[in-house]
């Protein structure tokens, strides 16, 4: 329904009222949504049509990434899992034999106490958990004891 007035100013405007198409209410023009791509320039839904619309989106995307992460943590206690990352850790094995192979050593002697690693970073001096950096695979128990942030910067000069 189209309602035409002619306002102080002596121009012709359109004070129109539009059907919802989501829920069927006759409501003034300023309760759409201003659209550009249509011929009247408003929404076809109402302002709190699409507000419910949103607001039901959000919750199913919420319950969708809940579903999700139960579905990981599934993923990760099934056998599957375990097989998947060993088939991976088999690959890497067979791509980078001296790698590996300084890996255990390291694993082996730290095993049997031949070296301790030791309760500093020796990049920062930072007292988290520090990890075996090889700069020469050939070297196998040559190793810089580095923190996880300083190791990642090693690795990737």
């Amino acid at each position: 329904m189209i309602i035409l007035a002619i306002d102080p100013g002596n121009t012709l405007s359109a004070l129109v009222r539009k059907t919802c198409s989501n829920c069927g209410s006759l409501k003034p023009y300023a309760a759409f949504y201003r659209n550009k791509a249509t011929k009247d320039g408003r929404g076809s839904w109402c302002i709190d049509s699409e507000r419910n619309r949103n607001r039901s989106d959000y919750t199913k995307g919420y319950r969708e990434t809940l579903n999700y992460r139960d579905c990981q943590a599934k993923y990760r206690s099934s056998r599957k899992h375990h097989l998947v990352d060993a088939a991976r850790q088999r690959r890497s094995r067979s791509l980078y034999p001296e790698k590996a192979r300084a890996r255990d050593a390291v694993k082996y002697a730290k095993r049997i106490g031949a070296i301790s690693p030791p309760l500093n970073c020796e990049g920062c001096g930072d007292t988290t958990k520090v990890q075996a950096h090889h700069p020469d695979y050939t070297r196998r128990l040559d190793v810089e004891w580095l923190c996880p942030q300083c190791h990642t910067q090693k690795e990737l000069i």
